[in-house]
């Protein structure tokens, strides 16, 4: 009987991102969506655990800078912010992106597939989170 063996899985970031961008974000614009659906998932998610949060109160905010170099899109919103163990669980694992476990809890949220934040990297070179926490 042959020996089992585990190997870790390696993942080529690039790759990934030429396949997204090839066939599930063949529109580069695709990104704004995505990015926004993540911003009204956190204000509903900020809704139904804060008490004091209206959901009339929600915000989210597209703001270009072109005179950056290169021009950057600043996306931001109201909502219930990422802990550091969010970022490394949902945002650093690609495909978890909690929104399940949310939706139990705020049926509104619209997300799905935990890789809408990944559409960034399909326009942009860089991406930077800042978050309330």
């Amino acid at each position: 009987m042959a020996k089992s063996k585990k190997l870790k899985m390696e993942l080529d970031f690039d790759g990934l991102l030429q396949i997204l961008a090839k066939n599930l974000y063949n529109k580069k614009d695709v990104f704004i969506r995505e990015i926004t659906q993540n911003s009204h998932d956190a204000c509903w998610r900020r809704h139904h655990r804060d008490d004091a949060f209206d959901i009339g109160q929600a915000a989210i905010d597209i703001l270009p800078d072109l005179t950056a170099d290169p021009g950057r899109i600043v996306f931001r919103d109201n909502g219930e912010g990422m802990t550091n163990d969010d970022l490394v669980e949902f945002l650093s694992t690609i495909g978890r992106s909690g929104t399940k476990e949310a939706r139990e809890d705020a049926p509104e949220v619209i997300g799905q597939f935990g890789i809408g934040f990944l559409s960034g990297f399909v326009i942009g070179c860089r991406v930077e989170v800042r978050t309330r926490h």
